[in-house]
Order: structure tokens, then sequence, then C-alpha cells
């Protein structure tokens, strides 16, 4: 490993601690993350940050700092503690995932993207207060896209492994589970006509249930694309 890319690692790492502690998560891409030749001059790609566009370009000349030897100052990252930003980093977090896997046959955007959304969405929904119905709304509406999505790539995995002509068994309670939330989706949806039809308990168990079917489901792609996300993502286990 290259000097220069050891202190970009080492500044990368103290950014990417900071910003857990703060709610945001980071992640390594390009050569960085790959372990091939690294050029600092090109490859700048070394922090994917979930959060708003202003706030990521912010840190990633803080990092350029950091190589110069000037310390990185978290001060401004406190914000992220304020509910207006909180909801904005939710929103852009969910918007990830809205589109399909690309054309290149590799869903790993997706994946990536949907333990980033469930961790939000995670957090939002154990923190509900059962009297607050806007907020359970907003929240409601999140899971329902949390559960199209993951829905809308289940469809695009069995599609894929099909054309492919490989033999991929897609577990029963990833089925059972499925129908579950496609069900429990459908009652989300009449949350804002009756405020009792759906409960912050019933939210949590329906998290529970998605969490359950996405980490079921996370060994068929492994399988099809032969990328391990757990392993990328082993805090999620």
């Amino acid at each position: 490993m290259t000097d220069l890319r050891s202190r970009y690692l080492e500044a990368a790492r103290r950014v990417a601690v900071s910003l857990k502690e703060r709610g945001v998560e980071v992640r390594l891409v390009g050569s960085l993350a790959l372990g091939t030749d690294f050029d600092a001059e090109s490859d700048i790609d070394f922090l994917v940050l979930n959060c708003p566009e202003e706030l990521r370009y912010r840190i990633e000349a803080d990092v350029e700092d950091m190589l110069e030897g000037i310390p990185f100052d978290v001060t401004y990252l406190d914000e992220v503690r304020s509910d207006h930003f909180r909801k904005r980093l939710l929103e852009d977090a969910i918007n990830l995932g809205k589109e399909a896997p690309k054309e290149s046959g590799k869903p790993e955007d997706f994946w990536y993207d949907a333990l980033i959304r469930f961790r939000f969405l995670s957090d939002e929904i154990r923190n509900l207060d059962i009297k607050d119905w806007m907020g359970n709304r907003a929240t409601a509406g999140s899971l329902v896209k949390l559960i199209t999505t993951f829905e809308k790539n289940v469809s695009d995995v069995r599609m894929r492994s099909k054309n492919d002509g490989m033999s991929l068994v897609i577990e029963p309670s990833i089925e059972t589970d499925l129908r579950s939330l496609i069900e429990f989706r459908d009652r989300l949806r009449r949350i804002g006509a009756d405020e009792e039809d759906v409960t912050g308990a019933d939210m949590k168990d329906a998290l529970t249930t998605l969490k359950a079917a996405l980490f079921e489901f996370i060994p068929v792609v492994t399988r099809l694309t032969g990328e391990d996300y757990l392993a990328r993502h082993p805090e999620d286990d």
C-alpha cells in the first residue's frame, strides 16, 4: 500500500468515525476501496456520503485538508442532530433506492442503499411517539417506499437468474415475508384515511419482518452476482 493511499484511508477512517457518531453513513469506492493503483489527482471518489450534496462536498474538502495536516473540524456536523436535517437525511436515503438496478446486471447499489435506508428507518421507527400522528404517517410513507423497492428488486433478481440460466432457490420464508410485507404496505397506504388502522407497534413489527426478508434474500443475490454484501457490511449482521 502506498504512503499516499495509507494517508487517505486513515483520513477517511477518522471522518467516518466522526460521521457515524452523528448518524451519517460513509463507504469507500473506486480504486481506494478495491486496493488497486491509487491516483489522488483523479480518484476523488474515496468517500460516498448519504447526505445532502453540499455537506458531502464540505466533508470531502475536509479530508483533503487533513492530508495537509489541517485538523478536521466536526462541529458543523452537529446540525445532523436537528429534526430538520434528520428528515433531509432520511428523505435522501430513501430516494437512493427508487431506481431499478443498472442494466449491467450488478444490483449492488440497491443492496448497499437498502441496508443504509433500513438503518435510518430503524432509528425513526424505534423513536416513534404514538401521539405524533404526522410523524408516524411520514415514517409509514418511507416504509411503503422501502417495501416497494424490495419487492421490485426481488422480482428483478428472479428474472435475471432465469435469463442467465442459473438455478437459484428463493427461500420459502422470503416468499412468506414478502407477502406479509405487501399486505402490510396496503394497510400503510391507508394510514392517511384511518388514524387507528396502523400503530407504531405495527410498524416496528413490519420493520422486523423486512429485516428478516432482506437478510435472507442477500445470499441469493450473492450467488447471482458473486458479491458478498454482508461481508462488506459486517456491522449489519
